[in-house]
């Protein structure tokens, strides 16, 4: 029975990590998609057509809130969902999203006054279209994650986004204007539909028969996507109302390869960890020991990617983006770290959400967006846009800390828990003076010297980990957790 209770943690950190592992496949495979989109359109559009469309998005995504009743979270965390449970959620949703594209039609007008843009106008009515065309989705990607069938979440979304981002592009060179974003969008949310109910028929029925059952949930989770929408987007919203379409679009192309190759990575770790921790049920020692090995991983995993890409920011935005956008190598280089502790933080909140906190994951939420616009807002007026990049960064980091802080409590671990942030930062930094001494490449072609920059941050890192954690007497964590997924010849070379 011992040997039983002990290695259940094991089998969920297991199902964490495998799910994790396929949801960043999954998610490397799309952004690896949206990585060749973005190269391409960076060399067919202007920053300004960037500015423009990114600003729509920005207002979109406020509006958008209203409809925010956390769908997904719902069906997941529940632990039968019915036909009517499906159909109540739907229909809230629905009728949400009707609301919010009357809204942007009606308003669209004093949006793009207040911006002083008035190209907004129609982008807005028309990309009013989108919140109706998702409520066209099928639930075949909560109840994916829900039952922890990741293979074929991989197959609905890579298929997703390979149609996305072929039609993007094709628009783009022959529109050669932010139109072919605005139509690529209402493109994305057709196929999206259409791909969803292709894996998981299902069709509507007008009902709110248990909306008592999540009217409470929908509540928090409107208060939370609200939070989050603000603590996400205050840096950008700061920046487009004190600067021009061109300087905002590459501030905003600089936060939108932090998602891509930052956030996107490591958000799936929540999205995987959420069910499984879900069904630990009321056991604190197995989900204890369950989410001191998830965050170890997701520290590991962080810390490696964004200072990875503080290394290589210039090289990797030229390569990417070409000349024209050198200046987001400095942007992203300032809001790397932000994005991935914003990203952490997400994962906290699906954390919360498992232990029936929904009431606590908004509060922290709230917390987080307040933090955010007071540093943003003050280093905006006082400072600038670099300025509010560093806001965005140091709020991100302090906010997390927090997080942790009470999570580690929660567990019985306290500020001992932090233990687990020790060896990636010593072997971030290892990392990051390494390649100041790595001989000068910049001779070499500009996708070799990124490889070979890359390469030696990415072993420099992995030896310093394994060696910090070898010294360290081999403790259970992210290190071993890692390890105990190798193939088992190797894995006993490493362990033994």
């Amino acid at each position: 029975m011992n040997n039983s209770s002990e290695t259940e943690p094991q089998s969920f950190s297991a199902k964490v990590i495998i799910g994790a592992a396929y949801m960043v496949g999954t998610r490397f495979f799309v952004r690896l998609l949206g990585l060749f989109s973005v190269t391409i359109l960076a060399r067919v559009l202007t920053p300004e057509d960037f500015g423009v469309f990114a600003t729509a998005a920005l207002v979109l995504a406020f509006f958008a809130l209203i409809k925010d009743v956390g769908v997904s979270e719902s069906i997941i965390k529940s632990e039968n969902t019915s036909k009517a449970d499906l159909d109540t959620l739907w229909t809230l949703s629905f009728s949400l999203s009707v609301c919010t594209s009357i809204l942007l039609i009606v308003f669209s007008g004093v949006i793009a006054d207040f911006l002083k843009e008035p190209k907004l106008v129609d982008v807005l009515r028309l990309m009013a279209a989108v919140p109706i065309l998702d409520c066209c989705y099928s639930p075949a990607s909560s109840l994916n994650v829900k039952n922890f069938r990741f293979g074929q979440e991989f197959i609905l979304k890579s298929t997703d986004k390979l149609v996305r981002v072929l039609a993007v592009i094709g628009l783009a060179l022959t529109l050669r204007s932010y139109w072919a974003l605005v139509y690529g969008a209402l493109l994305a949310s057709i196929f999206g539909a259409v791909v969803s109910q292709i894996a998981y028929p299902y069709l509507p029925r007008i009902t709110l028969v248990n909306r008592d059952k999540f009217t409470s949930f929908a509540l928090l989770a409107y208060l939370r996507g609200l939070a989050r929408y603000v603590a996400n987007s205050v840096d950008e919203l700061v920046v487009r109302a004190s600067e021009n379409n061109a300087l905002f679009g590459i501030y905003h192309v600089s936060k939108d390869l932090t998602r891509v190759l930052v956030i996107e990575l490591i958000a799936p770790v929540g999205y995987a960890l959420l069910p499984a921790l879900v069904k630990l049920g009321d056991d604190a020692e197995r989900f204890s020991l369950a989410l001191q090995n998830t965050i170890s991983v997701y520290l590991l995993a962080t810390i490696a990617i964004s200072f990875g890409i503080i290394a290589v920011s210039d090289d990797l935005v030229l390569l990417m983006l070409g000349p024209q956008w050198t200046e987001a190598a400095y942007f992203l280089s300032l809001v790397a770290i932000g994005g991935a502790c914003t990203s952490l933080g997400d994962i906290n909140q699906n954390i919360f959400i498992s232990r029936d906190g929904a009431k606590l994951a908004a509060a922290f939420a709230t917390a987080r967006a307040i933090t955010f616009v007071v540093a943003c807002l003050l280093a905006g007026l006082f400072w600038g846009p670099a300025a509010v990049a560093v806001a965005f960064s140091v709020s991100s980091v302090a906010v997390l800390m927090i997080e942790l802080l009470y999570i580690f409590k929660s567990i019985g671990l306290g500020i001992l828990g932090f233990k687990y942030l020790v060896r990636p930062l010593i072997a971030g930094g290892i990392m990051l003076i390494s390649l100041q001494y790595l001989p000068d490449v910049t001779m070499l072609p500009l996708v070799v010297a990124l490889g070979i920059k890359a390469g030696t941050g990415a072993l420099t890192y992995g030896v310093a980990i394994f060696l910090l954690w070898w010294v360290s007497g081999k403790p259970k964590g992210g290190e071993h957790t890692l390890i105990e997924r190798l193939p088992s010849r190797l894995r006993k070379i490493l362990l033994y």
